[in-house]
């Protein structure tokens, strides 16, 4: 099936149809279930695909201007990082390697906010923020009776705006 293309080069599919007999879940009434927006079966397909917002195949390229944005992201940098032995030797890992897909998601939760995502230490001009919502104003809405649901990520990392790049001027 061949697809429409944004400004951008994104592959726009047609808008998918409502099977007959189905509601859409932002159109199923006011009453709030116990079950996440982003759950529902057609979520993707209609709430994500009535506000264009469309899921991209791995195998197609970015647009020229997030490929140079992800190529600068990339750049060669002197990060701190795990020496092979610190990998090999942590047990915590080897733990959850062992255990595979049988451990809890909040152990493995836990172990990155320990080892990979840690907290940065008071007075540090690194700052992280857990489970806050993203702005909704930042969420896209075309006026679509599908809504989407607001995005919470687990972590996000920023910088004291005041102190973090005091060479750089405003």
């Amino acid at each position: 099936m061949a697809y429409n293309r944004d400004a951008d080069g994104y592959a726009v599919p047609p808008t998918p149809g409502r099977p007959s007999g189905l509601v859409a879940p932002s159109d199923a009434g006011s009453s709030r279930s116990s079950r996440a927006l982003v759950e529902d079966t057609y979520y993707r397909d209609q709430n994500l695909a009535a506000n264009h917002i469309y899921m991209r195949p791995p195998y197609d390229q970015f647009p020229e201007h997030v490929s140079r944005l992800v190529d600068q992201v990339r750049q060669s940098r002197d990060s701190p990082g795990p020496t092979l032995n610190q990998v090999r030797h942590d047990a915590g890992l080897y733990q959850l390697e062992m255990e595979g897909l049988d451990e809890p998601a909040i152990l493995i939760e836990r172990y990155f906010d320990d080892n990979v995502l840690p907290y940065p230490n008071p007075g540090d001009d690194l700052r992280r923020s857990d489970r806050q919502p993203i702005s909704r104003h930042a969420v896209p809405n075309y006026g679509s009776s599908l809504r989407i649901s607001n995005p919470i990520p687990n972590i996000l990392y920023g910088y004291s705006r005041h102190h973090a790049f005091p060479d750089q001027g405003p």
